[in-house]
């Protein structure tokens, strides 16, 4: 473990933007993980606390008056849903999501700073 200023930064990594840096640590073996599903867990464990719903669940449209159509799959259940904000959370389908809003013209069209696929 090595505690090191801008200019060792800069001297070992000069790719690095530094100039919002003030001290940095570097280690070269042993540094730890990172479990992206730990964080992810306890992010929804504290909204749960918090009143949200979470749903594992399909979107399949929208619908006038605020209301999302969804699947969910491991019921059978097809229903609607009034959402007072919408967080498109659908991960990898995602796009697909935006498309559905956008397509129902009931919202100003979403834009995507990650490119989509046809």
């Amino acid at each position: 473990h090595l505690d090191m200023t801008v200019m060792g930064l800069r001297a070992k990594y000069p790719y690095l933007e530094t100039s919002d840096i003030a001290l940095a640590s570097d280690c070269e073996e042993d540094e730890g993980w990172f479990d992206p599903w730990l964080l992810l867990s306890a992010y929804k464990r504290k909204i749960q606390t918090l009143g949200v719903r979470v749903l594992q669940a399909r979107v399949t449209g929208f619908q006038e008056g605020k209301r999302v159509q969804v699947l969910e799959e491991s019921r059978n259940t097809d229903y609607s849903i009034h959402y007072g904000k919408f967080v498109n959370a659908t991960g990898i389908h995602a796009s697909f999501t935006n498309s559905l809003l956008n397509a129902s013209s009931l919202h100003k069209p979403l834009h995507t700073s990650h490119p989509t696929s046809t």
